[in-house]
């Protein structure tokens, strides 16, 4: 569960993409405005779908907490394809255990074609907030995968606060295995909030000495469909709970017309699971 589960990273094309850092001029791309894509993410050593989203009237994709990791990008419907095609992008990029970065951090930017050769593209850097920007994603072919490396050394930190707990979020989503999804805190309200949250799987735990585990927290999620898209209506969610291994219906929730939807008393150590 990410605050884009996510996930949610990425970059862009009908297929294989030449990537070049932006320069000064804005960003912006070529006949890419208002064309849908979807995300696919290799998290866990699976791949799974991540997001829907759509380039705004600048052909910009913009996405947030990025996790280091390979992704591929399809156009959602082929017809949307046009010669000289190009995306621009925006990331704000997470460190591998979900932390968002709070200083200027190096990424190393590779790619797998169809040969499966893993090549060097560039080594790239974040603004203090973790943003990344990309320009001249170009479609020259098919079947390209892209990878994020972050510099551990640099950029992210979560520091303990009086009454505000730190906790890491487990996640499998359909088609995955587990992987490290988010590292946030609580909020004076002992409320967790994450945003675009997938249907599946979730666990949850402490950073040590901030809790025991037998205390609950408040989550707070906006949901997403299947296809990683936002939720415009209230939509029933079903939410288990697995104890020794089997699955108990807890109930049919409702999120409201935003896909928002509180969760009181989540437990860690406790396996969930989110169905739309």
């Amino acid at each position: 569960m990410q605050k884009n589960i996510s996930v949610f990273a990425f970059l862009l094309a009908l297929g294989a993409l030449l990537l070049f850092p932006t320069a000064s001029f804005a960003l912006e791309g070529t006949h890419a405005d208002d064309v849908k894509v979807k995300f696919y993410a290799r998290q866990g050593d699976k791949w799974f779908k991540a997001c829907t989203k759509r380039a705004d009237e600048k052909g910009v994709l913009k996405l947030k907490n990025v996790l280091p990791g390979w992704y591929e990008v399809k156009l959602d419907d082929d017809d949307d394809a046009v010669v000289g095609q190009k995306f621009a992008a925006k990331f704000r990029m997470v460190d591998r255990e979900g932390r968002r970065l709070k200083e200027d951090t190096k990424v190393d930017l590779y790619y797998k074609n169809a040969s499966g050769d893993k090549t060097f593209v560039a080594e790239l850097e974040t603004d203090e907030d973790g943003w990344l920007e990309l320009s001249g994603a170009y479609a020259v072919s098919t079947n390209v995968k892209y990878y994020f490396d972050i510099d551990e050394d640099d950029g992210a930190h979560l520091k303990s606060k009086d009454g505000r707990a730190r906790v890491k979020v487990k996640a499998k989503i359909k088609g995955s295995d587990w992987f490290q999804a988010r590292y946030e805190r609580t909020d004076e309200s002992n409320i967790l909030e994450i945003k675009n949250v997938l249907p599946g799987k979730y666990k949850f735990s402490y950073k040590k000495d901030d809790r025991t585990a037998d205390q609950p927290f408040n989550l707070k999620i906006r949901m997403s469909d299947e296809d990683g898209a936002e939720i415009k209506k209230a939509t029933k969610v079903k939410l288990y709970v697995y104890q020794s291994k089997l699955k108990i219906l807890v109930g049919e929730l409702k999120t409201d017309k935003d896909g928002w939807l509180l969760l009181p008393n989540t437990m860690t150590k406790m396996k969930y699971k989110l169905s739309i």
